[in-house]
């Protein structure tokens, strides 16, 4: 690998020149970190180590591929996402299906009793009553709630 690459699997470096790999994406580090470092006490091999999706920003090395795929760091994080998204909801979420649940009542129960007053009360005949009620129902959902709850 050289200067510029981005680091396509996890790997451990092997030999080349020292190098310095941006893992901003990864871990938010501000600075490059400097490959071969010192490993961390206990865990031999830790300071060769490189990031899947890191850019080497300084030298030029060999490495051996280590993890591919959904193994690599980056592939756990994007799987854990995965994983938990969607399961739970958001106290946004759960307010907005609260506030379209409040809205369907309202609707419902609008609709019923215009459809009992019109046809029962005043005798409009029913393909009338319907067509009133079908307006109805169409104007009181919300258009834009579906758009408002993929953006948020």
């Amino acid at each position: 690998m050289r200067g510029g690459d981005i680091i396509p699997a996890d790997c451990y470096y092997l030999s080349g020149d020292p190098c310095q790999c941006d893992e901003a994406a990864l871990t938010g580090e501000s600075l490059p970190v400097k490959v071969p470092r010192k490993d961390e006490s206990g865990k031999p091999y830790t300071g060769r180590q490189m990031w899947s999706g890191s850019i080497l920003k300084v030298g030029e090395c060999e490495a051996v591929v280590s993890h591919t795929g959904v193994n690599t760091m980056i592939g756990e994080a994007a799987k854990a996402i995965q994983d938990a998204s969607g399961k739970e909801l958001g106290v946004f979420e759960g307010k907005i299906i609260d506030a379209a649940k409040v809205l369907i009542g309202i609707t419902v129960l609008v609709v019923l009793v215009l459809f009992y007053y019109m046809y029962m009360v005043q005798k409009v005949p029913l393909p009338e009553v319907l067509e009133m009620s079908l307006s109805l129902v169409i104007a009181s959902v919300p258009v834009a709630l579906p758009m408002v709850m993929k953006v948020t």
